[in-house]
């Protein structure tokens, strides 16, 4: 059928509305027909591999080589040059999946193999559940962009990833990569001409300390209300203070583990319960903290992630880590505030530069609590 769209006389603001979401349409189907028939075309049943006992990426990629081999897509060539250019770096990405590919060397015919493995292996930097071995050279660059478009748009949608993670078969493989694309970001990746588009952005550095600013102070406001209580009834004073060695050994310790709690228990409430993980800061900022598997945070991983990551090993970052400091200073003669300033100062600083500087934006505690910072922000372009 031949779309048709009913403007006025006088092309208005709503009558461009109407095209522009007529060719967006148009855009969606012949996209979707495209997809279908190129990349689709590519993932066979005979280069499908699912429950893979493997333990290391080199096992991995040379059982899947191997495969092609056998099955004539390749030869023995293309799979050292997919073991080389894993030397160089490895392929593992944020969302537990790997992309081997080869350099420079050509397969007799271009294919997608897909791998999921029985248990997620350590694959870099990231652990690997499922694997996508390319065997596509550069005369088929369309194949290529089409099926990263279609990888970038799987990983914006961090519920629908985390399900292609859970995959049984080929058959469920399929219908999950062709029924739940994003239709407007499929179209603006396609060709980005027409109309309006909502699409996922990245996370920038802004966003991410305007937002940690706002959840330090709000956190830390949380964590005085037992301080203030305490204070007031034990020393029958209005005067606040901060520092427990001001109160009796007992209530010291009493109103410092108190403190932690309610400081904790911000992080807890909001993101288990309230906004799925997002705290007043990210919501505010449009972010949100995800498990690196893409499902939502959970009691562990908030508690590895605030409790031992932030306040323990970074030290520095929340407020709760200065009443942790002062209850082991009350059992000690040592003065460990002031060495405490440097130490964890530094690796503070160094978490810092990580979420600046790597491509996962993955800060220590992120690393130890499995989880990354995602953007939920849709904006229009």
């Amino acid at each position: 059928d031949i779309p048709t769209v009913q403007i006025s006389l006088f092309l208005n603001t709503e009558d461009e509305s109407k095209i522009f979401q007529t060719l967006n349409a148009l855009d969606r189907n012949t996209f979707k027909r495209d997809f279908e028939d190129s990349l689709i075309g590519l993932i066979q049943k005979e280069t499908f591999h699912y429950d893979l006992d493997l333990k290391t990426p080199s096992e991995v990629i040379t059982y899947m080589c191997d495969h092609l081999e056998k099955l004539g897509y390749s030869n023995a060539e293309f799979k050292q040059s997919v073991l080389k250019r894993e030397e160089m770096a490895a392929t593992s990405f944020v969302y537990s999946f790997a992309v081997p590919h080869a350099l420079n060397v050509r397969s007799y015919r271009p294919a997608i193999s897909v791998a999921f493995l029985k248990k997620p292996i350590q694959w870099g930097e990231f652990e690997v559940k499922m694997v996508i071995l390319l065997a596509i050279d550069e005369e088929h660059q369309d194949v290529l962009r089409m099926f990263f478009t279609w990888l970038s748009n799987m990983i914006n949608d961090a519920n629908h990833f985390a399900s292609l993670l859970e995959t049984k078969d080929y058959e469920d493989f399929l219908t999950k990569i062709v029924e739940k694309r994003k239709d407007e970001d499929m179209s603006k990746n396609q060709n980005g001409k027409f109309g309006v588009q909502l699409k996922k952005v990245n996370v920038n550095n802004f966003s991410r300390i305007v937002a940690y600013i706002i959840d330090w102070y709000v956190a830390t406001m949380v964590s005085s209300i037992p301080i203030v209580i305490i204070t007031s009834i034990v020393n029958h004073t209005t005067v606040i203070t901060q520092e427990l060695n001001k109160l009796p050994l007992m209530w010291g310790v009493i109103t410092g583990i108190l403190a932690i709690i309610f400081y904790l228990g911000y992080y807890f409430v909001l993101e288990l319960k309230v906004y799925k993980g997002q705290t007043f800061g990210k919501r505010i900022m449009k972010l949100k903290v995800v498990k690196d598997d893409g499902n939502d945070v959970d009691f562990k991983s908030i508690l590895l992630r605030e409790g031992l990551g932030v306040m323990i090993i970074e030290g520095y970052l929340a407020n709760s880590s200065s009443y942790l400091r002062q209850i082991i200073q009350l059992f000690t003669d040592v003065n460990i505030m002031d060495i405490s300033v440097y130490l964890f100062g530094i690796i503070s600083a160094i978490s810092i530069l990580m979420g600046v500087a790597s491509p996962s934006r993955k800060m220590i505690h992120d690393h130890i609590a499995k989880t990354h910072i995602i953007s939920t922000k849709e904006e229009q372009v």
